[in-house]
C-alpha cells in the first residue's frame, strides 16, 4: 500500500511491527523482504517518487573540514534513494577489510566475510548482477589474458555493473501490492521518541514540509537514512539525553569516511595491449564487468596500509608528447607560431620517450594508431583508516522543518597518505617491469608526511558513524545492527561499516540489510 502523508485522506498516527525509516537501498531491500509476510511494515520516506527540490533542499549541510563536494549534490532525497543517480558499479568488500589490523585504527569488524558470504550471493539477485563471479574467474570469463604483473604485489580485482538497478522504480509495484506493507511519502522524521530509560523507542515523531504532525508507533525500527542523516537524526533526538539517543560513549557520528580518490597519469613507452587488458571493461553473458588491481594483502601487511583498488581510463591528450608534437609540426607547416608555444615544447619534453617511440612505430608500420593519442588515468581509491575526530555533528543551522543541520568534520590521518604513497611506488614498479609504462605523479603526493597537502577526492561513499563492534565503548551497534544501548533500535547502511574497504558500498550495504532482515524476522517472530 502507497500513502502520501500530505494527502488528507492519510492517518496522523501508524502503528507497525516493523517500523523503516528511508527507502534507499538498505531501507527498500529490507522492507521487500518482508512483503507478503504476517508482519505489518511501516517504510517511511521523506520524499515521493519524483526529485523535488523542497524536499532535496533538507539535505543541505555545513562542512568545517577539508572540503568535499555539497552534500545536497550526493544523495538522493527520494523513494529509491541515492539508487537513482547509482552507476551501478558493485564488488564486496576483500576478507582482509574485516580484519583487525595492528597497523590500521580502530579496524576489525565483528563479523567475518565468510559470514556474510552467503547474503553477499543474495544480495547479487536484488542488485540484478547475473553472476558472482570475481577477479581471476571473471577475468576467465572474460577470456582476458592473465596480468603479468606480480599476484603477490598487484592482485587481479574486478567489479560487476547492475543494470543499474533503481530500487524504487524495481520494487514499488511489489510494495504496492502487498497487503502487509505500507510506504509512507513524504513523512520527514524530526525525532526518535525513547522511554524515561532512553533504552527502548516508543516513536516516531514525523512532519510534512507544510507543517502536518503525526507519530509513527512499532515494536521493531530501523534507521536507514546513510551515514549523514543517520547520525544527524540520532544526534537531534535529544528530548531525554542532551547528547542524543544511544551517544552515552559520544560515539555517534564519529569515524565518518569516505573513499580517497587520486589519479596518476600513465604513458605506455611500449606496446600497449597487456596495460589495456589488464585495466579494461568486457561484457558478455554474464554481465558488463570492469577490471583492474588492487594492492595484494601481503603488501598491505608489510608495508601496514590501507586497501587500495585501481582502474584505468583515458582522458584527452591535450598534455600528450605525441600530441603536442603534432599541433607544434601543423602551426610550422602553415607559417605561424604556434600558440602557448611554451607549454607545448615542455609537454614534448617531459615525455620525449614516448614521442620517440610513437615516431619508430609510425615508421615501421605506417598508419599504425600511436601508443598516446590520449592520456592513460590510473584512478586510485584507498580506504580510509577510521578516525575518531572526523565526524559528523550538528550545526547550528536549522532546515526548513527547523531541525539542525548536519556538520561534516572530515579529517584525515598520515597513514591515508602514506597508503597512497606505497600505492604509487608498487604501480610504478609493477608497471615498469612488466608493462612497459611509467606514471608520473602529482606533486603533493611527494610531499614529506609532515608538509603534504591532500588533495583527494571524495567520492560520495559516506562510510562510518555508527559503526558495529562487540562492544559498547568502540561501536554504537553490535553485529546485528541494533544500537547497544536502544533494545529496539537498529542502524542500516554504510554508517555501520567499522572499515570501508576500497570497494564501492552499495553491494556490502544491500547484503548486511539482507542480513538484518533475517533477523528481524527471527526476532518478531518470537525467536530471539
Amino acid at each position: 500500500m502507497i500513502l502520501d502523508f500530505e494527502q488528507a485522506d492519510a492517518p496522523d498516527e501508524f502503528d507497525g511491527d516493523l517500523c523503516i525509516i528511508g527507502a534507499g537501498a538498505a531501507g527498500i531491500s529490507i522492507a521487500a523482504e518482508f512483503a507478503n509476510t504476517g508482519h505489518r511494515v511501516l517504510l517511511i520516506e521523506s520524499g515521493g517518487f519524483e526529485f523535488e527540490g523542497d524536499t532535496q533542499g533538507l539535505y543541505d549541510a555545513e562542512d568545517s573540514g577539508i572540503a568535499r563536494q555539497p552534500m545536497i549534490m550526493q544523495r538522493l532525497r527520494m523513494f529509491g534513494g541515492s539508487t537513482n543517480h547509482w552507476d551501478g558499479r558493485c564488488a564486496p568488500l576483500d576478507p582482509i577489510d574485516f580484519e583487525q589490523r595492528d597497523w590500521i585504527p580502530y579496524s576489525g569488524w565483528p563479523i567475518t566475510r565468510t559470514e556474510l558470504d552467503p547474503f553477499y550471493v543474495r544480495a547479487h539477485v536484488v542488485c540484478d548482477l547475473k553472476t558472482t563471479l570475481q577477479n581471476s574467474a571473471a577475468a576467465d570469463s572474460c577470456r582476458l589474458p592473465s596480468s603479468p604483473a606480480d599476484p603477490d604485489k598487484m592482485a587481479v580485482h574486478s567489479w560487476q555493473f547492475s543494470t543499474p538497478t533503481r530500487f524504487g522504480k524495481k520494487f514499488r509495484g511489489q510494495l504496492a501490492q502487498s497487503a502487509n506493507v505500507s510506504v509512507i511519502l513524504h513523512a520527514n522524521v524530526i525525532n526518535i521518541e525513547t522511554d524515561q530509560d532512553d533504552s527502548h523507542t516508543t516513536h516516531l515523531d514525523i512532519t510534512t514540509l507544510q507543517g502536518r504532525k503525526g507519530k509513527v508507533r512499532a515494536r521493531l525500527f530501523v534507521l536507514a537514512c546513510g551515514a549523514i542523516e543517520n547520525p544527524r537524526l540520532l544526534l537531534a533526538s535529544s528530548s531525554k539525553r542532551k547528547a542524543g539517543v544511544g551517544n552515552a560513549h559520544d560515539l555517534v557520528g564519529r569515524f565518518f569516511m569516505e573513499h580517497l580518490r587520486t589519479k596518476f597519469v600513465a604513458v605506455p613507452l611500449s606496446d600497449s595491449y597487456p596495460f589495456r587488458a589488464a585495466f579494461s571493461e568486457c561484457e558478455n553473458s554474464l554481465g558488463k564487468f570492469l577490471f583492474g588491481s588492487r594492492l595484494a594483502d601481503e603488501v598491505q601487511r608489510t608495508r601496514r596500509i590501507g586497501n587500495v583498488g585501481i582502474t584505468s581510463y583515458t582522458e584527452g591528450g591535450e598534455e600528450s608528447a605525441t600530441n603536442a608534437a603534432f599541433r607544434i609540426a601543423q602551426d610550422v607547416s602553415s607559417g605561424k607560431v604556434p600558440d602557448n608555444f611554451s607549454s607545448e615544447v615542455l609537454y614534448v619534453l617531459r615525455d620525449l620517450d614516448a614521442l620517440i617511440v610513437n615516431a619508430r612505430r609510425r615508421a615501421l608500420m605506417p598508419g599504425a594508431e600511436t601508443i598516446e593519442n590520449a592520456l592513460v588515468v590510473l584512478a586510485c581509491e584507498a580506504e580510509q583508516v577510521p578516525n575518531p575526530n572526523s565526524r559528523v555533528s550538528l550545526s547550528t543551522r536549522t532546515d526548513a522543518l527547523g531541525s539542525p543541520q548536519a556538520n561534516v568534520d572530515w579529517q584525515l590521518h598520515e597513514v591515508d597518505l602514506h597508503t597512497t604513497q606505497v600505492a604509487a611506488s608498487v604501480l610504478s614498479a609493477q608497471l615498469a617491469a612488466h608493462f612497459g609504462t611509467r606514471i608520473r605523479l602529482p606533486d603533493w603526493l611527494l610531499a614529506p608526511l609532515d608538509n603534504w597537502q591532500p588533495q583527494f577526492r571524495d567520492v560520495a561513499h559516506h562510510i562510518g558513524t555508527t559503526r558495529m563492534a562487540d562492544d559498547p565503548a568502540q561501536g554504537v551497534v553490535d553485529r546485528h545492527c541494533r544500537m547497544h544501548a536502544i533494545d529496539n533500535l537498529y542502524v542500516a547502511g554504510s554508517s555501520v561499516f567499522a572499515t570501508g574497504g576500497h570497494a564501492n558500498p552499495t553491494l556490502t550495504i544491500v547484503a548486511l540489510a539482507l542480513r538484518l532482515a533475517d533477523h528481524l524476522k527471527s526476532r518478531l517472530a518470537g525467536a530471539s
